[in-house]
């Protein structure tokens, strides 16, 4: 079991003081705090003119960090593909991938929110289709070894190579599974998913219903069983009081889960029954 920090970078609470450009800063500082616990990765969210979360560029905010941090791998909560050219994307996270000596791990979706959708041109009601060519477009960016080109419904690229390559060979990649269209799309390809619970549940009838769907899929399309991942957030901080309290709720949430796990170092075992100074939310 894993532990992560994770945020969608939600401002919206009433009587809320904090301006979206201090969360912004808090979710670095934040994240730079998860290095300093041993937390294995840091997720941060992708949301546009204010819809739900503060932070649209999580690209930029995690390459802030990679310098200041060691160990703590570095992803997109999700990074709205439909929203992007995917040669662009492709090359975003090939070059943090160079600059944090290879700890990307790329995580996609399609998004939920009509509203953000609009000023980018984007089409909300073909969301799926475009996300599944800008997955295969992102593939052959990571993984050929030469000049590669692509002709399809909404992307026709000449051939190319883009520059600089990835650092792993492959960067782990995860799809965001808010319905069984997503789950299929990442079965068919061999990729990771990662899961919000309260839509697992929603979609699924359970997370545990969501993996097995998922297992399924995998075992139709012939693909090797890849990891499934779920990201949950805890409640919001803002002064020191909010900040500690929710530190503490990580600390005992991640002391809980690393006493019954015989998996987790006991390095780690005694940083999380003995620190306080935890994350604001958890990756299991």
């Amino acid at each position: 079991m894993e532990f992560g920090y994770f945020t969608l970078s939600d401002n919206h609470y009433r009587n809320n003081p904090r301006t979206p450009n201090e969360f912004v800063l808090q979710i670095r500082e934040q994240a730079l705090l998860a290095d300093q616990l041993g937390y294995h990765s840091c997720w941060i969210g992708e949301h546009h003119f204010d819809s739900l979360g503060v932070n649209s560029r999580p690209d930029m905010v995690l390459a802030s960090i990679a310098p200041l941090t060691k160990n703590v791998r570095l992803a997109p909560a999700v990074s709205v593909l439909p929203l992007h050219h995917p040669v662009h994307v492709a090359e975003s996270w090939a070059t943090l991938d160079l600059l944090s000596n290879g700890r990307v791990d790329f995580a996609c979706g399609r998004g939920y929110d009509r509203k953000e959708y609009a000023p980018f041109g984007a089409d909300f009601m073909k969301s799926a289709e475009h996300m599944e060519e800008s997955i295969e477009v992102i593939l052959k960016a990571w993984t050929s070894p030469g000049p590669w080109s692509h002709k399809g419904k909404f992307f026709d690229i000449p051939e190319m190579e883009i520059t600089p390559k990835p650092v792993q060979k492959p960067i782990p990649f995860y799809v965001g599974s808010f319905s069984k269209t997503s789950i299929a799309m990442a079965a068919k390809r061999g990729l990771n998913v990662i899961y919000a619970p309260f839509a697992a549940g929603m979609v699924f009838g359970g997370l545990d219903k969501a993996v097995q769907a998922f297992h399924e899929d995998c075992i139709a399309a012939r693909s090797p069983a890849a990891r499934c991942a779920a990201i949950s957030s805890s409640s919001r901080t803002t002064r020191k009081k909010r900040i500690t309290a929710a530190r503490r709720r990580c600390a005992i949430f991640a002391n809980a889960a690393c006493r019954r796990s015989p998996a987790i170092p006991r390095s780690c075992r005694r940083q999380c029954s003995t620190s306080s100074r935890s994350s604001t939310s958890c990756r299991t």
